[in-house]
């Protein structure tokens, strides 16, 4: 049998990983959300008071972009529902300090909600096109009757969204409903309906826009919502609940001891089979400049995998295309993603070429 130089040393590298690293799982954080499940059929009366909204869960969204250094202040908690005529969100606002009506109608540099929305069908699109629209609630509007609330954002003009903002003992609240059927969208609330979804909050604790918080864990560092809707969440409707839900968090059992085989079934350090759902990654000396532990929260949450293996050329030179030190350091990525939970393998690679 032949094997090629670089299998070997993926295969030592593996046992070192393995044998090393599980000794750091730790339970994870509560992973950010990117699917929320809104309960239909459920009506809403913009009234400013909530009391309908009594029973439905709410999902805290603390940090993003510029995630503010005290979370009472620049943070906020939403939940949405659906009937057959309207999307319906609730905006609960942590705000010590409102700063509104100081920017013209520049409302995204002061104190604003966000809502965002892709109906096209197509969840890939880099740029809006007619059927995504990004809806700003600013702040400006507290204490405004239903028909003069102010809107702004990209592509909303035409979708008839009413809101209403109350201010609180915490800041302030938005009430919104959006209709399903517009002239650019026809959304039917139903399980097998997927729609982009996002949520994001402007805060400024003095002058400028100073804080910023994104619900969708694709856009917590870029701040593209306002451009590109690939990085939106997703909604989908629940017809079978009238409590929204979010997606469960991604939870691991602190783990001690060895991995095992037994025949051809791999077993983890409690005792149970271990299936490999995993993806490759950029690692030592390797040809793409995208930094790896960056993605962690996309494998964990998103994706959902449980091993990642990491592609290093042991040389520099030795291959026809650009290296990249940008993953050189293997700790950190060891680290990053054991302490998610996930199994971290090498493939060490020497050069391209034939057999040995």
């Amino acid at each position: 049998m032949r094997f090629k130089t670089s299998s070997l040393i993926a295969g030592i590298f593996t046992v070192m990983v393995l044998q090393s690293s599980f000794a750091t799982y730790a339970q994870p954080a509560q992973a950010e959300d990117v699917v929320y499940f809104a309960a239909h059929p459920m009506s809403i009366t913009l009234d400013g008071n909530f009391d309908d909204w009594s029973g439905i869960d709410y999902v805290d969204v603390t940090d993003g972009p510029q995630t503010p250094a005290n979370p009472q202040d620049g943070t906020l908690s939403f939940a949405v529902v659906a009937d057959d005529q309207n999307l319906y969100v609730s905006v609960l606002v942590n705000d010590a300090n409102i700063v509104a009506g100081a920017h013209d109608d520049r409302y995204w540099e002061e104190d604003s909600v966000e809502i965002y929305i892709n109906a096209t069908g197509d969840l890939t699109l880099t740029s809006y096109t007619p059927g995504v629209a990004q809806i700003n609630i600013p702040a400006a509007s507290i204490g405004l009757p239903l028909a003069s609330t102010l809107l702004a954002g990209t592509n909303w003009e035409n979708l008839g969204v009413r809101a209403l903002v109350t201010a609180t003992a915490e800041g302030y609240a938005v009430e919104a409903a959006i209709p399903l059927v517009t002239d650019v969208w026809n959304i039917m609330p139903s399980p097998d309906v997927t729609l982009g979804f996002q949520i994001q909050l402007n805060s400024a604790t003095q002058q400028d826009r100073d804080v910023k918080v994104s619900w969708s864990v694709l856009d917590k560092t870029a701040d593209v919502s306002y451009e590109n809707p690939s990085v939106f969440g997703q909604l989908k409707f629940n017809t079978s609940s009238d409590s929204p839900t979010p997606v469960p968090a991604v939870e691991f059992e602190p783990l001690a001891g060895s991995f095992e085989v037994n025949g051809s079934t791999i077993i983890d350090p409690q005792g149970n089979e271990f299936v490999a759902k995993g993806v490759n990654v950029s690692g030592y000396n390797w040809v793409w400049p995208r930094k790896t532990v960056d993605d962690v929260d996309l494998i964990v949450n998103c994706w959902r995998f449980n091993l990642v293996r990491v592609n290093s050329f042991l040389f520099t030179g030795q291959v026809p295309y650009q290296q990249y030190d940008v993953n050189n350091n293997l700790d950190e990525i060891v680290n990053t993603f054991t302490q998610r939970g996930i199994v971290v393998v090498f493939e060490g690679l020497d050069r391209f070429g034939s057999y040995y």
